[in-house]
């Protein structure tokens, strides 16, 4: 993947196309998101910069009414998984089940065209907010509300950069013209969140059993994977997937170093930027495996991100989380690919 970032592909940005526009959006977006996660280190905070890439790198504009809906179904959202924790927890088949019918439920959306972001969000919050919960209840409510704390914070960046770097033609008509996606046919959208749903719950009960917290990382990583079952089909697919974050710990390491020789916020900042521009440019791209991109983008922004806002020891921490995202990369390749499997067995 980083051998196709050669000179010849920087060709400069121009604010007169609406591809330059959105580079130059996602990386001034996600600069600002790391720089305040870098600054106020609030808990998951880097979750903070991955949600306004992904909300940046949409083809639509985040409209007034869907960004404030968004913080409030996430508030919401969270709220009920903390109830449901701090009721059921005690109870593990009852809580489990719940939480699987629950994860089908939101895959199931996800498969018929609903916003990726809202079901990563509340995903994540169903998945983390329990197993902080079992430590003590005040810890799931802390991290309920800092959840909901950072999407406030990402809509609110997000409506900067769009204010600041609208596209030629302006976003809300963009938005407004926005082509809907084709919405499976319901077996295929059951199929998809069954697979999805199969796939992370047998990792959350590992979460559970030994109360594997510190590795939450890993959790939230497959979570995100998992949203989208298109990206991991077949050997080829998954293959990509491993490489291309593969590719996104390695730019970390980069990253990682640099700022350990110069050890200053602007520094950062102009770093971030830089990182955030060159795979930009490629994520924005007519590649066939622009999308790849993306997932090595937030494999930086995690890594980077959870070690800048950490008082823990950066060093070995770094190469913990870029082990933590390939660990929980290739058990969905593995999980996917053992599911899809196993479903066209039993279909034949």
């Amino acid at each position: 993947m980083s051998a196709e970032m050669t000179l010849e592909n920087l060709e400069p940005i121009g604010l007169e196309t609406i591809r330059g526009r959105r580079i130059l959006r996602v990386a001034s977006g996600v600069t600002l998101a790391m720089a305040l996660a870098t600054a106020i280190a609030w808990p998951l905070s880097f979750l903070t910069a991955v949600l306004v890439g992904l909300l940046l790198g949409a083809p639509a504009a985040l409209t007034l009414r869907a960004g404030l809906g968004f913080v409030l179904i996430i508030a919401i959202a969270m709220a009920a998984s903390l109830f449901l924790s701090v009721k059921l927890l005690a109870y593990p088949l009852v809580f489990f089940g719940i939480v699987g019918l629950l994860l089908f439920r939101i895959f199931y959306a996800a498969s018929g065209g609903g916003n990726p972001l809202f079901v990563l969000w509340m995903i994540v919050g169903l998945l983390v907010i329990p197993l902080v919960t079992m430590s003590a209840p005040i810890a799931g409510a802390v991290i309920g509300f800092y959840i909901t704390f950072g999407a406030a914070i990402a809509v609110g960046i997000v409506w900067l950069m769009q204010t600041l770097i609208p596209h030629p033609e302006t976003d809300a008509t963009t938005a407004a013209h926005a082509a809907k996606p084709e919405i499976p046919a319901p077996p295929v959208r059951f199929r998809s969140a069954a697979i999805s749903t199969l796939a992370v719950m047998p990792l959350m009960v590992l979460f559970y059993v030994f109360q594997l917290s510190q590795h939450l990382v890993i959790l939230i990583f497959a979570a995100i994977l998992a949203i989208s079952a298109s990206s991991v089909a077949g050997l080829k697919g998954g293959s990509a997937l491993i490489v291309a974050n593969i590719g996104g710990g390695a730019i970390a390491l980069v990253v990682y170093n640099l700022l350990v020789a110069v050890p200053d916020l602007a520094f950062f900042v102009v770093l971030m930027f830089l990182t955030t521009l060159l795979i930009g440019r490629q994520l924005f791209s007519e590649r066939p495996n622009a999308a790849l991109y993306g997932s090595a983008l937030n494999t930086v922004l995690i890594v980077i991100g959870s070690v800048t806002t950490s008082t823990a020891e950066a060093d070995g921490k770094v190469y913990l989380r870029i082990a933590q995202i390939i660990l929980a990369v290739i058990y969905i390749v593995a999980a996917f690919g053992l599911l899809e499997g196993l479903w066209r067995k039993r279909a034949s």
